[in-house]
Parts: structure tokens; sequence; C-alpha cells
């Protein structure tokens, strides 16, 4: 592979924006498309723009442009070709040769595009002569004469050799014939492992043949689907059904996601209906995939088989999409009973029902928490530990911290509401409002006043979380949902010294003091607890009065 191949396959892999905004922060402007000021001169207006399906990069201020390997050539100072694929390499956990780029490995790749290439326009003529294969696709399946030619769909003749035989006409050795992947040899012969199959191509990124899928069209065929054996260009978990075709449906709705289905004919359903979609490869999703995926959309919508394999399937998705999510990347996941797959949803109830399923879309966390809730009965307390334990599993998958936080926040929510009916709750507040000690007092003040005026909730005093759970259920509630309109029915907000509130301009020094307030009676409590205690804590105590008495100073910054 020269140096023009190498370069087209490096970029056919990477996303030019994910690449760029690993030197510098870009700006959403449009599907698929960013801008930013520009790193090669100064300028207070951003002129510097970056388009993910053209590949490229061009500032209008200053004029500098080119594709993914310019940027990091200029922006890195670095003059060598190499080099720069070295750091695009890096930078997008792409692999390359350790030694030269003349070497075997990538003259055998591009010597397996060709075979593949040409076993595919086998395929392709073999499906104008096959009857019972065009009948299967067109009447069975119906999928018309352009989305055939889309998906450049074909078939393999019911023969060992046939092909084979056509490979060696036009000078393919052994050796290659056997590295396609479509080829096996037993006891010193070959032969085709497609026979009598309805052939689905497998294209790379850039839109290269790597390898193929193969459906039995009788019944007795087993197994139904087989793929390609793996290659030096075709790696079933690192590989996408479809992702060129759909990088373009995308740009063209200009809506930046796509559709994860199980299989073949849900893709190529959902392509006939518009939509953007890809599948794996015969095996369960793989954290390269989901890598992989990333650099091209910013959402996916996990719509794998409704039955108990497929949620499965799906549960075990979600926790591999967890581990890298963050606030850049979104997944949704359709979960429905009507019908078995996307491919017979559409044939039954056609785009319009798909959108709306699309759009109803439950988010990743929510379909987590049904997904391990479904069957747990919350009045036995072993049941809803072990769901505690299977939460903090999930959680402690997610990398990001922040968003780690928040995931944390939403299961312990759903955890206290799904423990406690409407009734136990009030019987609950009722309890405590009887009894109601001066920390919950002043916490249930704060979110009050949070109700009033969200952006309290940024005051840099607010430094801890509320302990009270129902108090903090109502915060997290505010937060998620915005203002509690009849917050002054709520049994636990009545009692809260509420007549004191200012509603002017003093309100946000009250709220920094009432969270001052809230720490001085957390640090008393623990004084008196210490002081109740047998042990030798004299200096600990003493150090909290201390900073007691800084707390307690504190409040003279915020005068009412």
């Amino acid at each position: 592979m020269d140096f023009e191949d190498i370069a087209k396959h490096i970029k056919g892999l990477v996303r030019i924006s994910s690449v760029i905004s690993a030197r510098m922060r870009l700006v959403p402007n449009g599907a698929g498309k960013f801008k930013a000021n520009c790193p090669f001169h100064k300028e207070k207006t951003a002129s510097f723009h970056v388009d993910d399906e053209r590949g490229i990069y061009k500032c209008f201020g200053c004029g500098k442009g080119g594709d993914v390997i310019n940027f990091i050539k200029d922006y890195d100072n670095i003059s060598d070709f190499r080099t720069a694929l070295e750091s695009i390499a890096q930078i997008s956990g792409i692999e390359l040769p350790k030694s030269s780029f003349a070497t075997k490995e990538y003259s055998m790749q591009k010597r397996v595009f060709e075979i593949n290439e040409f076993i595919l326009q086998f395929f392709k003529n073999s499906l104008k002569n096959s009857r019972i294969c065009m009948d299967y696709i067109q009447k069975e399946r119906k999928i018309s004469d352009n989305y055939i030619d889309l998906f450049s769909l074909g078939y393999a003749p019911d023969s060992y050799s046939l092909l084979i035989d056509e490979m060696v006409k036009n000078g393919f050795s052994a050796d290659e014939i056997i590295s396609s992947g479509a080829v096996k040899q037993s006891n010193g012969q070959m032969y085709t492992i497609f026979r009598n199959r309805f052939i689905i191509p497998i294209f790379d990124a850039s839109n290269r043949c790597v390898g193929f899928g193969g459906r039995s069209l009788t019944k007795d065929a087993m197994p139904k689907y087989i793929n390609s054996f793996e290659s030096v260009i075709f790696k079933k978990g690192m590989s996408l059904y479809n992702l060129a075709n759909a990088k373009q449906i995308s740009v063209n709705l200009k809506e930046n996601f796509v559709i994860l289905a199980e299989g073949y004919m849900d893709v190529i359903a959902l392509c006939m209906g518009g939509f953007p979609a890809i599948a794996p490869l015969g095996t369960a999703v793989t954290d390269a995939q989901i890598s992989l995926l990333r650099r091209y959309f910013s959402s996916v919508y996990v719509w794998l088989d409704a039955d108990t394999a497929g949620q499965n399937a799906a549960f075990k998705t979600a926790k591999i999409i967890l581990k890298t999510i963050d606030s850049s990347f979104n997944a949704f996941f359709i979960s429905q009973n009507l019908v078995k797959d996307p491919d017979e949803y559409l044939q039954k109830f056609g785009k319009d029902a798909m959108m709306t399923e699309k759009n109803r879309a439950m988010a990743i966390y929510e379909f987590i928490w049904n997904f391990l809730s479904k069957d747990v009965d919350f009045k036995k307390p072993n049941e809803v530990a072990s769901l505690g334990d299977k939460i903090k599993e999930i959680t402690d998958l997610i990398e990001n911290k922040n968003i780690k936080f928040e995931y944390i926040k939403y299961f312990k929510d759903k955890m206290y509401n799904a423990k406690f009916s409407k009734k136990d709750k009030l019987q609950q507040i009722a309890v405590r409002q009887s009894s109601m000690s001066k920390i919950d007092e002043i916490s249930a003040l704060i979110v009050y006043l949070v109700n009033l005026r969200e952006d309290l909730a940024t005051c840099v005093e607010f430094d801890f979380e509320i302990e009270n759970e129902q108090i903090a259920g109502y915060f997290a509630q505010i937060m998620e949902n915005g203002k509690i309109d009849d917050i002054d029915e709520i049994d636990i907000f009545k009692s809260a010294g509420k007549e004191n509130i200012c509603k002017d301009d003093r309100m946000v020094s009250q709220f920094a003091r009432l969270c001052i307030s809230y720490k001085i009676e957390k640090l008393q409590a623990e004084i008196e607890k210490m002081a109740n205690s047998e042990d030798d804590i004299t200096k600990k105590i003493q150090i909290m009065i201390k900073e007691k008495q800084i707390l307690l100073e504190k409040l003279k910054n915020y005068p009412i």
C-alpha cells in the first residue's frame, strides 16, 4: 500500500472533528459542522470551519485549509508525513504497523481489497441469473431495484468451485484467494464458504468492500447467516455494517444520529424507510464498534430484537456505551413489544410510526433502570439491596466524573420513589414533620428558595448534598423538571419557617446564610456526638469548634 492508499485508509477511519477537537475547542455549527477561532491567526470572530462529511477544515480569515493530515502537520508543526499519520492514529486509537509503511501487511491489504472487489462483482452478476434469489429479495423482503444497487446485493451460486475458478483465471494465487476470507481450504482443496446464499456485502467507512454476509435460501441450510472469515482488512468486532451509507443518510437528514439494529435486514429496512442504520456483524456489540460509531454520530438509538435475548443484548450494549458516555454523545433505546424487530415493524406500521417510536425512545439511564428494576419487589429489603449493588456496578463503569455524579443522583431518586407509595411518603413526612430537626428545617428552606430562583443552586456556599431523602428528592425534581408549582401544599415545606423569607434582592444573601447555617448545624451535631463518646477526641472537637467559629464569621459577609 503506497502513501496515497495509506492516507485514504486513515481518512476513512477518522472523523476530522474528533482529531481537531483533541487539539482545540470546537463549537457545533449544524449537522456534522463546527466552528472556532482560527489557531493559525489572531481573530475575535470565529472564521475557522470544520466539515465532517467532506473531511476538511477551512479558515475564511487566513485561508488555511485541507484535510485531517494537513491540519495535524500545520497545527503540530510536523513536516514528516509518517509522523503526522502516527499522531492521527494515536488520537483516534487506530493501530498502524510499527515497521515502515512499505510493509508486506499493507501490500496484502491492498491485494485483498482487489480480491474482494472481484468477488463483489461476481456475486452481483450472479444475482441477475438467479430467479429464486431475486424473488426472495424483491417479493419476500420487498427490496426495490434502487436499494439492491445501493447495498450491492448479490447471489452466491450453489457451487464449491465456480467462484474459485473465476478468481484463478483472473490471476489470483491460492494464498491470495484464501486470504479473502470467502474461501476455505481442506485436505489441499479450496472451496467457497458461500453457496446458494443471498449475499450482503460489507463495506468500511470509506465504502470499500471488506467482506460478505450470506443468508441461506433454503430452510435446511444452517446456519441461517454466515460471514466472511476475518482477514487483514476485516475484523468483525471492529466493523459496522452499512456505516458509509448511514453517514450519508444522516448528513442528508441534517440530524447527526444513527439507529443501531441487530441484523442486515433490519438495517436495509430502516434505510429504505429513510433512517440511518448500522449493525454489528453477528457478534455482541464491542467497545471498538461503539468507538467507531462515535467518530461519525453524536446520538445512537439502540433497537435490538424485542425478545429476551435481544433485550439482554441491549443491556450489554448499554453497559459498553456507559464506559465512554459524556455530554457530547447521547444514547437512547427503542423498546416495543408489537413486533420482533425493526424490519417487521416498518412493514406493518410504516415510516411515520417508526419516527414516533424514535421520538419516544428512552434515554440510556431510563432503559437501564427499567431493565434492572422490572422484577424487583420493593417491599423486600434483600431484593432492594441486590438492585442497589447492580446499580453501583453500572455507575462504576462511567469514566466521566460529572456524568457519574448525575447518574448516581438519578438512580438514588428512582430507588426512593420506587420503595415508597404516595401514601407511604405522606405518612413518613407527617411523622418526620412532628419532630423536624433544625437541619431538616434549614434544608427545606434551601430547597424552597431554589424553587423560587433556580439559579441559587449555583451559590458558592451550596457545596454539600442534602441528606434528608425526601427534601433531596424534591430538590432533584426541581433541577430536572423545573419549578414545583404546588410546593406550598407539600407538608414538609409548610412548617419550614417560610414567613421570614426575603423575596427581593436580599434573597441571594439569605440563601448563602442558610447554606452556612446548615454546615454549622452539621458541625454542632458532630461535636455533640463526639462529646458523648468515651474516646479521647478532645483535639478533634477543638478543630470542629474552630471550623464552626470560622463559619459563624462567614455569616457576617451575608447581611440581611
